[in-house]
């Protein structure tokens, strides 16, 4: 060890790399779950889709029970 290495036979910095992205990963999902104070009201999306059945016949649909 006199060498200044450490003992990690020059692997140290792959696993420091490796745990900054586990961490980066973990806050973003819990970013995205509202762990850190999100949650009310303000921040809920409200989609309100509305599909309309186009007119005509139905031709062309996926079967049926015949």
């Amino acid at each position: 060890m006199a060498n200044g290495q450490g003992g990690g036979g020059g692997n140290g910095g792959v696993y420091a790399i490796l745990i900054i992205i586990v961490i980066l990963i973990l806050a973003a999902v819990l970013y995205m779950s509202g762990a850190f104070g999100g949650g009310d009201d303000a921040t809920d999306i409200n989609a309100d889709v509305n599909i309309e059945n186009p007119v005509g016949d139905g031709g062309g649909g996926g079967g049926g029970n015949e």
